[in-house]
């Protein structure tokens, strides 16, 4: 494997044979050498004369296997190698994209075989769509004898001629190597055309005759340049024409569409073509062949050309494919156009070194149910664009998106069953995007997918995060890993969801640890073998236990927590134990539908769900009504008392259009004025005992907060976060003080994010988040502090009861953009309020702890 990787790198810095080390030209022929040589280059799309391909094969060999190779795996036309292949090869895009749709029919293939961005350009150029491409299957197959015989009819059945494509006026027109015949049949028009495009560097096409050009093109002796230089802007559109064709190891096959995906998501109309490449950390030259393409096919624009082609703002001659480009000079320079003025001198270095758009983070489930039939067609188009472009920006764009979400709500509302769904969730991000753009003060918001950054590394994903926003909001249902941010870096964003150990069992265990309440807990680390239950599990009450194992993804576990009955939990807690630690809690749960349902989110993977009651409290949690209704009284005398003072009560921007939280509290309505941060300072000293929750099914309820709960989350810097913390249900034995008969309620869970469903607890959020201007300066500044002091804290329990991180990093400098989280190295126990070693296990456990034994060994 060793020896592949130099073997390559020889290869990319294109030595010859003999300059190879003697140890390595003993393992490698010098045949076998140009045969690697030319596979290396041809897969890479390399052009002969700019690589070593020209030391291993002729120009001619070179270029028909990359062709053969090419047709082969369907990809892209290679249009950047026109100067061979169009003007010497005379292979036109048409004829080649021929050849393709006619080997997949002779072979029977599906339409899907074709690759996503191949098949958008087939449609551009031939015209030949999913039904097309049926109905001349269909057509073929008809002709029953003549198909068994010769399945290259199809090629009869295809059309003859491409389509009248559209051509940009920037674009450069070429001429192909005309034989005299073919010279001799041009009209005076079109041989003054050929003439001009001959010339070296070709011609414009605003600068020619268009009927001309086009009836050359139809003919297949010009072909069309897309130029790109360092210093473009672009622009990516909602994806029109897309053609989704998920094919297994299609990206892989074509590097160039791996790139274009990581295009559409990290471009933006603020970075040039060389920070583009700079975020990408991919050589200029290769970035701009792929935006050629995406301009070619329409996914993406260039904003400084004019309508007849003219460049503004930047220089009028055309950068080569070799042009040089100054990366430090273009860093150093302000080219990220007119950002909004900066509220405070609090956003300091982070705001002048990182992005300054808001992202509002959601994952595929989301863009799937916005992806149903049920949502009118411009939504479609948005979700299309979400799915397979991976994001959504522009204001006018995410205007018209909440637009077309409330048309799609409004239309959806008789919905039963599982559509149900998808209003809420339609609803609940129509919230989110009002909420956002609310507080945004003119930032710019994009809709971001997940998993659009799954497959880039770490490094790669955070400068496209860190240049692009200044703050991101996910959504509280993002599956582990988190986004690769770093609340030690001042350029990264501001992170209003989890870090890594904030998606692990260490926040609960925090949590209860702080609070002093809690359920029942017991920490098994992994490695160890069960003989038999533990006492605490084997109680006689107990019938379930919730199961929170440290990496969900070992023990394929989609929804947390995992419920499980009493007499499946020794084999499902040594199942488990084999690959990852596990929080376990025993629970004495009533079967039948006594409750409200079972805990929202989670699924029983070994029985129906059983009546387990929990209720949702919004964070950042607001005063009780009582108390908000005192401080709103003590203010207003207060007011009375200040003459003059009522002309200060207007809020800001009223008047300024329709705000969907119109029926948020009070303290949200004006919370510029300063009532209003008199009165957060007034019920920030008193924490709020009483709260308003949501069960799964969308109802509210008051409840009374665990005792503690509220000054733990201020002291674990949770007091400014969004998101939601889950109560669980314990009657109370004997009823509650004084007589009443409200039960009590524990803490089980935190999640950080926005939440989607239910669509009442996803609006109390926004309310929460509105009142509290989350996106103004002083508001972000406190919640990277409060990051801060929850990432110090995780790591101090961590490092007490788990593995030290450090024994098991890189030692790389972007170690902090890794998920890696620290696993307990021995069994714990919450009891009592206490968190504690559980030594005592001993006579029920087998084995040894896997960490333990890694770091023995």
């Amino acid at each position: 494997m060793a020896t592949e990787e130099y073997l390559s790198k020889f290869i990319a810095s294109g030595k010859r044979y003999h300059e190879l080390p003697d140890r390595f030209r003993v393992t490698v022929s010098e045949e076998e050498w140009r045969r690697r040589v030319k596979d290396y280059c041809i897969i890479r799309g390399y052009s002969w004369v700019a690589s070593a391909a020209q030391t291993a094969c002729s120009e001619q060999d070179y270029y028909e296997e990359l062709m053969r190779h090419y047709r082969s795996q369907k990809r892209l036309f290679p249009y950047h190698l026109g100067e061979y292949v169009c003007r010497q090869m005379r292979l036109s895009p048409f004829r080649y994209y021929t050849s393709i749709l006619v080997d997949s029919m002779k072979e029977d293939a599906p339409y899907d075989s074709i690759p996503n961005f191949t098949a958008a350009d087939i449609v551009r150029i031939i015209g030949i769509g999913r039904n097309e491409y049926i109905a001349v299957m269909v057509q073929a197959k008809s002709k029953k004898l003549m198909w068994r015989m010769n399945r290259g009819i199809v090629k009869d059945l295809l059309p003859q001629s491409p389509l009248n494509i559209q051509i940009d006026p920037w674009w450069v027109v070429h001429v192909v190597n005309l034989q005299e015949g073919e010279y001799r049949q041009l009209d005076p028009t079109e041989a003054t055309v050929c003439h001009i495009a001959a010339r070296p560097g070709g011609a414009r096409y605003a600068d020619l005759n268009g009927m001309a050009v086009r009836q050359l093109y139809q003919r297949g002796l010009v072909w069309l340049e897309v130029p790109v230089r360092p210093e473009d802007h672009l622009s990516i559109p909602p994806l029109e024409g897309f053609v989704s064709n998920k094919t297994s190891g299609s990206t892989a096959a074509d590097p160039l569409e791996t790139l274009l995906y990581q295009i559409f998501v990290a471009a933006s109309d603020r970075v040039t073509v060389g920070k583009l490449a700079d975020i990408l950390n991919v050589d200029v030259p290769t970035l701009r062949i792929a935006i050629s393409m995406a301009c070619r096919l329409r996914f993406c624009r260039k904003l400084d050309v004019g309508d007849d082609g003219s460049t503004m703002g930047s220089p009028t001659a055309l950068a080569g494919p070799t042009g040089q480009l100054d990366l430090d000079a273009m860093l150093r320079s302000v080219d990220l156009g007119v950002e909004p003025p900066l509220e405070s001198a609090h956003e300091g270095t982070a705001a002048s070194s990182g992005g300054s758009g808001i992202a509002f983070v959601v994952d595929a489930e989301v863009t799937g149910y916005l992806m149903m039939g049920a949502l009118t067609p411009n939504c479609k188009k948005h979700s299309v664009t979400l799915f397979e472009g991976g994001r959504v920006y522009g204001a006018e764009v995410i205007a018209e998106l909440i637009e077309e979400l409330h048309a799609s709500v409004a239309m959806s509302e008789g919905f039963e069953g599982e559509m149900k769904n998808l209003v809420a969730y339609a609803r609940s991000l129509a919230l989110v995007l009002e909420c956002v753009r609310a507080c945004a003060g003119g930032r710019p918001i994009e809709l971001l997918r997940k998993e659009s950054l799954a497959s880039m590394p770490a490094p790669q994903a955070f400068r496209i995060l860190s240049h692009s926003y200044g703050a991101v909001l996910p959504i509280t249902s993002l599956a582990f890993p988190p986004l690769p941010l770093s609340n030690a870096r001042p350029e990264s964003p501001v992170n209003y969801g989890p870090t890594p150990a904030a998606q692990t069992p260490w926040l609960q265990l925090l949590l209860y640890s702080s609070t002093g309440a809690g359920p029942a807990s017991l920490v098994l680390a992994a490695g160890q073998q069960l003989r038999r239950l533990p006492a605490e599990l084997d109680a006689g009450g107990a019938t379930h236990a919730l199961l929170w194992p440290w990496d969900a993804a070992a023990v394929r576990a989609q929804n947390l927590p995992i419920i499980v009955e009493r007499q499946f939990l020794l084999y499902t807690l040594n199942e488990h134990l084999a690959r990852t630690a596990v929080l376990v809690q025993p629970l004495a749960l009533p079967g039948g539908d006594g409750g409200r349902g079972g805990a929202s989110g989670s699924h029983s993977q070994l029985t129906d769900a059983p009546s387990l009651v929990t209720i949702d409290v919004p964070l950042p949690l607001a005063p009780s009504p009582a108390a908000a209704v005192q401080a709103g009284r003590q203010q207003q005398q207060q007011d009375t008392d200040q003459p003059g003072h009522g002309a200060a009560q207007q809020p800001e921007g009223s008047g300024s259009g329709w705000n969907p939280f119109e029926d948020a509290p009070a303290a949200g309505s004006a919370r510029g004025s300063s009532s209003t941060n008199a009165a957060q300072a007034s019920s920030s000293s008193a924490l709020p005992e009483r709260a308003v929750g949501y069960f799964p099914d969308g109802e509210s309820q008051e409840v009374a907060l665990p005792p503690g709960l509220a000054s733990a989350l201020q002291r674990l810097g949770l007091g400014r976060s969004l998101g939601f913390v889950r109560l669980l249900q314990q009657p109370r034995a004997g009823g509650g003080s004084g007589g009443s008969s409200e039960s009590a309620w524990l803490p089980l869970a935190l999640w950080l994010g926005m939440p989607m469903a239910p669509s009442p607890l996803c609006h109390a959020v926004c309310n929460a988040a509105l009142a509290a201007d989350f996106l103004d300066a002083p508001a972000r500044a406190a919640q990277r502090e409060g990051q801060a002091a929850l990432t110090a804290a995780l790591a101090e329990v961590a490092s007490r009861y788990g593995a030290c991180s450090t024994g098991f990093a890189g030692g790389s400098r972007d170690d902090d953009l890794g998920s890696y989280v620290d696993r307990p190295t021995r069994n714990l126990r919450f009891a009592s309020g206490v968190l504690s070693p559980a030594d005592d296990l001993a006579p029920v456990l087998d084995g040894a702890l896997l960490l333990t034994a890694a770091a023995a060994s």
